[in-house]
């Protein structure tokens, strides 16, 4: 079963509901030369179907954006009438569409926007790529990426911002770790921020230092966010292309759900008038971010759900309580093995954690 065999199958099953057989009834009436409604076939071909008394079948039929029913392919022919529309499997398997259970589509929507540093085996590659946008950005634009992880590289060190000054002197530069915990910024960056020698570390975050006590550039959890406020905001519109394009290459490989992890209200707010125009062709099961303010504001604005039907459910609220154990951030018990002096980062106190989750439980999450 090759990769195009799979996809090819999956986008049908993007819309569908649960697998339900055409039943007695539906063959009798076939054959009696009633309309069934069938407005597509796909046959001759292997259809996973997840239900244990028939397991595989190999046709099915499409109603109303739902499957009819799920059979041979003698029997599922019965179903159509002049109109259906029919399709040839060829033997490709079909399978239900896949469900990320934890991902941020947001995240990944506007990570079309920057560069992609994933995989990158050195920071020298990174420095490259990072390089060759600066030669066509003009100063002064931001530059953004994401995906270095130091423990691919032989060196295994979390880098500076030495190198980064060097090739983008005029355009600050943020270059986020896989994790999101922790961030690479240039001294433009920093400036834009205010970040230097004076600035104290926020609650539940650290600017790295050199023994001087100057700023790194390497920044962990919250220490993140003093630079990312600084960044001009997307414009809603590019925000919402954005979304429909990441919803598009989402469905060219078959994943038809996501679970969002940890979302505000502007997003939210987003995602109403996407699926009001029939733009964001998937079915989202949102986290709310634990901000107290903003979920109140969700719910004057009668964002927890129901404006999308079954396509949009909102399942809960998302709580960080620390960093990642890659960025050197998650809090142990203990010092970490390379690093003993270092115990990681707690976002907020037990205390106050368990405060804010009462209160939004008390709001019905």
């Amino acid at each position: 079963m090759n990769r195009r065999t799979v996809v090819y199958a999956l986008l049908i099953l993007a819309y569908a509901g649960p697998v339900t057989p055409a039943g007695k009834e539906g063959l009798a009436g076939a054959r009696e030369g009633k309309g069934t409604g069938v407005e597509a076939l796909y046959f001759n071909g292997r259809v996973i179907t997840m239900d244990r008394l028939k397991p595989v079948a190999e046709a099915l039929a499409v109603s109303g954006g739902r499957i009819a029913g799920v059979g041979s392919t003698e029997e599922m022919t019965l179903l159509v009438s002049p109109q259906t529309k029919k399709y040839d499997l060829k033997g490709r398997t079909v399978i239900p569409g896949l469900v990320d259970a934890h991902a941020h589509f947001s995240g990944y929507a506007m990570s079309l926007m920057t560069l992609d540093i994933t995989g990158t085996g050195s920071f020298d590659e990174i420095a490259e790529i990072v390089g060759a946008k600066v030669s066509v950005t003009p100063g002064g634009e931001w530059i953004q990426g994401r995906g270095w992880d130091q423990n691919d590289w032989i060196s295994k060190e979390f880098p500076d911002k030495t190198d980064l000054d060097g090739i983008s002197p005029d355009n600050p530069v943020l270059l986020v770790r896989v994790c999101g915990h922790a961030a690479l910024a240039n001294s433009a960056a920093l400036e834009l921020a205010g970040i230097d020698k004076a600035t104290s570390d926020p609650e539940g975050g650290r600017i790295e230092r050199d023994d001087s006590g100057t700023p790194t550039g390497l920044l962990l959890d919250e220490a993140i966010s003093i630079v990312k406020k600084v960044i001009p905001p997307v414009p809603r519109e590019e925000k919402k292309r954005l979304m429909a394009e990441a919803a598009r290459r989402c469905l060219a490989v078959g994943l038809t759900g996501i679970h969002e992890m940890g979302i505000g209200s502007e997003t939210a707010s987003i995602y109403r008038e996407m699926y009001e125009e029939g733009s964001l062709p998937l079915r989202l099961t949102v986290y709310y971010n634990y901000d107290e303010k903003d979920i109140d504001s969700l719910l004057d604005a009668g964002l927890s759900g129901g404006f999308a039907d079954d396509r949009y459910a909102v399942a809960g609220v998302k709580f960080f309580t620390d960093g990642s154990l890659g960025a050197r951030s998650a809090a142990l018990l203990d010092g970490y093995s390379d690093e003993p002096d270092n115990r990681g980062l707690l976002m907020m106190e037990p205390e106050e954690l368990f405060g804010r989750i009462l209160a939004v439980h008390d709001r019905g999450f």
